[in-house]
């Protein structure tokens, strides 16, 4: 447990305040402190993820950030008037997304934890799961489809599913769309885009206003066909200043960008402050960085050629088809039927794929020519 830690953390934040170092409070990063719509902050905390939503005087926290930015959350979260959340959700046990959420909760307790069903033995997942015992809240394992209220916004989880099995604990992320009146935001921990295409073949509706980019910008996530599906106006990208693994990573940056997708980033922007009236949505100007209001009527963007959120009937038989694929043992692509690298490929040399989750999970990756 952290209890013995918290001493000398709050010293060493006292100490910061006191040579300058200033809190942003909850209040000082909207327009409206008493809105009392739906309201979500993606909480600067660094190279990590932290997500405070308030909706009609309910509230619920999306990770914590690293084991030393608890403290950063719970603050945020009080100079909010907060004292009790109804939900708390680690999105996957890796310690930049849940390493301060012990801390959150040792102080404001939360009535329902959700995170995956996975066994993981770290001291800083163990120190949640203890915090989350000891304060008798209850635990739900997430589950695709399943859907809570929070106020009069509903929240649903869209993967993981339990039957998925994968190698990269970021794939096990807890991905939420939450909703208010005609206003929806998509939230995706660090999911990658095995889980994206999963989403895709699985048929959830990922239509949002606002994405939270997965695994910090990153170009494991983000794939073209997810962005075309997800079709936002506005995206948030949270992670920290000069980090070293280079997020976000310009390749996602730029598609964003080619998108018309309007971006935030926490490294550059501080606490990113959103909220919904259920007709449209307003960034809050940024104590920080003084940037504009910025104000959109929800579910209004045009579809365009390349971003086209209508299906007709007939792509619609298609995508619930199963789509096989050929892949090559030797060089382990995978290939659509008609590849002309399928028609020179030994016979023995092919093994048949039932969808793309078939194709990622063994290890194939897609050709460059027939983008399968």
């Amino acid at each position: 447990m952290k209890r013995k830690k918290l001493f000398l953390k709050g010293a060493i934040f006292l100490v910061l305040c006191l040579i300058g170092t200033t809190f942003t409070s909850c209040q000082s990063k909207t327009e409206n402190s008493d809105f009392d719509g739906l309201e979500v902050s993606y909480i600067d905390v660094g190279q990590g993820d932290s997500i405070f939503i308030r909706c009609n005087g309910e509230s619920m926290l999306i990770d914590a950030g690293e084991n030393d930015e608890g403290h950063i959350v719970t603050d945020y979260i009080k100079s909010c008037g907060t004292e009790k959340l109804k939900y708390a959700v680690g999105t996957h046990p890796h310690s930049d997304h849940i390493g301060g959420m012990d801390t959150v909760m040792e102080e404001i307790p939360a009535h329902t934890f959700i995170c995956p069903e996975i066994d993981y033995d770290t001291k800083t997942w163990n120190d949640v799961l203890d915090v989350v015992k000891e304060n008798d809240t209850e635990i739900i394992y997430a589950q695709r489809g399943n859907s809570y209220s929070l106020g009069d916004a509903t929240f649903t989880i869209l993967s993981p599913d339990k039957r998925g099995i994968y190698s990269d604990l970021n794939n096990y992320s807890v991905v939420i769309k939450a909703e208010y009146g005609s206003s929806s935001f998509l939230f995706t921990g660090d999911a990658e885009n095995i889980v994206e295409d999963e989403m895709i073949e699985n048929g959830c509706n990922l239509r949002a206003d606002v994405l939270k980019v997965g695994h910090h910008g990153s170009d494991s996530s983000t794939t073209d066909n997810f962005l075309k599906k997800v079709n936002p106006d506005f995206a948030v990208i949270s992670c920290g200043k000069d980090n070293k693994y280079n997020h976000p990573h310009k390749e996602t940056v730029d598609k964003l960008n080619s998108f018309g997708v309007t971006v935030y980033r926490t490294d550059e922007e501080g606490t990113i402050v959103a909220q919904s009236d259920g007709k449209s949505i307003t960034f809050g100007e940024n104590s920080d960085t003084k940037r504009t209001v910025i104000k959109t009527e929800t579910g209004t963007k045009s579809p365009t050629t390349s971003q086209n959120s209508e299906t007709t009937q007939t792509e619609k038989e298609t995508e619930n088809k199963e789509i096989v694929y050929v892949g090559n043992k030797n060089s382990k692509k995978f290939h659509k039927e008609n590849c002309e690298s399928v028609f020179a490929m030994n016979e023995k040399n092919k093994e048949y794929l039932h969808g793309r989750k078939d194709a990622l999970v063994k290890g194939y990756s897609p050709c460059n020519n027939c983008n399968p």
